[in-house]
Parts: structure tokens; C-alpha cells; sequence
């Protein structure tokens, strides 16, 4: 019994940290979304959801997608037009950390840039940003940051615990996504 009870004292304890952070976001993945060419908030988004077990679902909206896995969880919006550049943001909460990704699929379906911000309960996050050529090459530019005052800080000694939560999911095709399958499925969204 006391494993559950510290597991939602973390989660409560993380979920307004969590929402703060979507919500700085909100502004944030607005803007990404205007240099992607994809006009993201005028359109409803497809959300995908996989809840902790491993399968991604589509949902009618975010509010139809079941509380997930306190211990990792992930919702994915994708905003697409017909003939228009495709921007999937993918969210992912845990008991310790957050991690916000935004993709910009060109109308092809291949990777132009990523944007991704992890954050921690230890009050450090970090950002990087990611472009690609047509050419295959990329750039990749990163800091770490106070998620409180969202100034540039030197390598906290605590990034060495989640070195592999600091790496980055790079999917360069629209069809490397987890969901890819779902994304066929039905009609698209315009």
C-alpha cells in the first residue's frame, strides 16, 4: 500500500508542474507551428494517446483520453492540411520529468525540424533544436535551463541520472512515428 500512496504523492505532486509547463508551451509550440507553414490552432488536432501499456490509440479529442500511467505516459497532436507542411507535438509525463517535442513534417513526410523541451521536478530542463536539410544534414543547437526563470544554466550533476531521457526520439519520416498505422487509418482531418 505505501508504494501507491508515495507513486500519487508524486503524481500530484508533479501533475501542476506538468500543466505549468504545457501551458508555457501552448505559446511556444504556436510559434514553431507558424515557421512549420501549419496554422495549428485553427484546425482541431488528431490526438493519439499511448497511456502507459505500450499502444497508441486515437482519441476524438484530448479530453476522451484516459488517465495514463503515472509513471509515463504520451499524447501526441497532429495538425495536417492537405498539401501543407505536418506538425505533430508529442507530450510525455512521468513522476519526475516532462518532455514536450514538436515535429515539422514537410508535405513529403520528411523531418524539416524538431523542437524539444524536458523538464525535471529537480527545477532544470532542457532545450534543444533540431533542423534538417534536404540534403540530409542536420543542425542541432541545445541548452540547459531553470525551468523557473528559463535562464541558460551550466550541466546539472543530475543529468547524469537521466542521460537516456535527455536523448532525443528523431523521427525523420512521418512514418516512423509510434502511431504511423493510425494515421492512415481514417480520413484525414482538414
Amino acid at each position: 500500500m505505501k508504494p501507491k500512496r508515495q507513486s500519487l504523492y508524486r503524481v500530484i505532486f508533479l501533475l501542476p508542474f506538468v500543466v505549468a509547463g504545457f501551458e508555457c508551451r501552448s505559446a511556444e509550440v504556436s510559434e514553431f507551428a507558424r515557421r512549420c507553414g501549419v496554422e495549428a490552432f485553427i484546425h482541431s488536432p488528431r490526438v493519439f494517446a499511448d497511456s502507459g501499456d505500450g499502444k497508441w490509440k486515437e482519441y476524438q479529442n484530448a479530453d476522451k483520453v484516459p488517465l495514463g500511467d503515472p509513471d509515463w505516459s504520451e499524447m501526441a497532436f497532429m495538425y495536417r492540411k492537405s498539401h501543407s507542411s505536418i506538425l505533430v507535438t508529442i507530450t510525455g509525463s512521468g513522476q519526475d520529468f516532462a518532455v514536450y517535442t514538436s515535429y515539422c513534417f514537410d508535405p513529403a513526410g520528411n523531418l524539416t525540424t524538431l523542437e524539444r523541451e524536458f523538464r525535471t521536478a529537480w527545477g532544470w530542463g532542457f532545450a534543444e533544436h533540431r533542423s534538417y536539410h534536404k540534403a540530409g544534414h542536420g543542425t542541432v543547437k541545445s541548452h540547459f535551463f531553470d525551468t523557473k526563470r528559463g535562464q541558460e544554466i551550466p550541466r546539472p550533476s543530475e543529468a547524469d541520472y537521466v542521460h537516456e531521457a535527455l536523448q532525443t526520439k528523431v523521427f525523420r519520416k512521418l512514418t516512423d512515428l509510434p502511431f504511423s498505422g493510425l494515421i492512415e487509418q481514417e480520413n484525414t482531418k482538414e
